[in-house]
């Protein structure tokens, strides 16, 4: 009996020091907006390597299809913008794309990010940011353009609004990582 009590604690002490050096990386939250199902739409969220923080901006899913109608039909793969390695470039970066509420609608700009699952790569590619202004409402559509197919997803003005205002006070309360 001891030695099968000895094996088992041999056995479950090596799989916690295995469990210690995961290729998964570790990610944490900043700011992050959920429809009424509960399901994120868009998230900021930090993911240190090798001691310094990299920031990015989860958009969640792309659709497929053209400018005018997507099919959502690929629940995995996720569109990442990277945002900088401290906070004051995150909120500069983010400025950035709410400034493009306040054009015409149509208004473009391009920045790199890349659609990847689970987690952000170095695989970087274009994608194209235009303001849109469906009936009353403002939107976002980050969009990325593959063999003649459009894979985007829209982010409204308010969701936008309260995801900067949670990023700029998540910076007050951590000074050290502006």
């Amino acid at each position: 009996m001891k030695k099968i009590l000895c094996i088992i604690t041999v056995l479950a002490m090596s799989v916690m020091a295995f469990a210690q050096n995961s290729k998964i990386p570790q990610t944490l939250e900043i700011a992050q907006i959920e429809n009424e199902q509960g399901d994120t739409i868009v998230e900021v969220f930090n993911m240190p390597k090798d001691g310094q923080n990299h920031y990015y901006l989860d958009l969640g899913t792309l659709g497929f299809g053209d400018e005018y109608v997507q099919v959502y039909f690929d629940p995995v793969h996720r569109l990442y913008i990277p945002l900088g390695d401290n906070l004051t470039q995150v909120l500069e970066r983010l400025q950035e794309m709410k400034d493009l509420f306040k054009t015409e609608p149509g208004t473009s700009s391009e920045t790199l990010g890349c659609l990847a699952f689970p987690f952000p790569t170095d695989k970087l590619e274009t994608v194209k940011i235009t303001s849109r202004r469906i009936i009353v409402t403002r939107e976002l559509e980050f969009s990325v353009e593959r063999e003649k197919c459009l894979r985007a997803t829209r982010v409204s003005k308010s969701d936008f609004n309260s995801l900067v205002t949670s990023v700029k006070l998540y910076s007050k309360i951590h000074p050290k990582e502006r």
